[in-house]
């Protein structure tokens, strides 16, 4: 038997072999079970995106996940936002829950509720949290999205994410 090896992270395989209609003897054990086991693996990427924050109101700021494989099973895993130097709450809506990835989906949002007020401070950081995969070996690093604040006499600028 051949074993052809693709990219395409999925589950193990298994293969049963059955024996039959033997020639000058009888078989005992008639089936043998294979198992392909999967070798392959995919990265779970999130965004940073930066928003400014604004004076007043609420404005959505939109976390974009990439797979970097195609998977044949569902993906879950969860999310949650945490405090950094923007806290939620006042700064920002805290917000969690799960991701599921259908068989051939690679792409989902998290959208967090950004809260705008007329406070001066400098820029602020929250991050999202992806954990608990049930799937692919490896989620990148979490990575923190940078609120700009340009209120009174302040510039917007942009700066490097943590």
């Amino acid at each position: 038997m051949v074993v052809n090896g693709d990219l395409k992270v999925e589950l193990d395989e298994t293969v049963i072999m059955t024996l039959s209609n033997p020639v000058n003897g009888a078989i005992q054990n008639g089936t043998g079970t294979g198992t392909i086991t999967n070798d392959d693996s995919g990265v779970i990427t999130i965004t940073s995106p930066s928003i400014v924050e604004g004076d007043a109101g609420t404005q959505n700021l939109v976390f974009n996940i990439n797979m970097s494989a195609i998977s044949d099973a569902n993906v879950i895993f969860n999310f949650a936002t945490a405090n950094g130097t923007a806290t939620a709450g006042s700064d920002y809506v805290a917000n969690s829950g799960t991701i599921t990835l259908t068989p051939g989906q690679t792409t989902a949002t998290v959208t967090v509720v950004i809260n705008g007020d007329c406070t001066i401070e400098p820029n602020e950081v929250f991050t999202v949290v992806l954990s608990a995969l049930n799937a692919m070996e490896e989620i990148s690093p979490f990575l923190q999205p940078v609120l700009h604040w340009p209120e009174q006499g302040q510039s917007s600028m942009r700066t490097s994410f943590l």
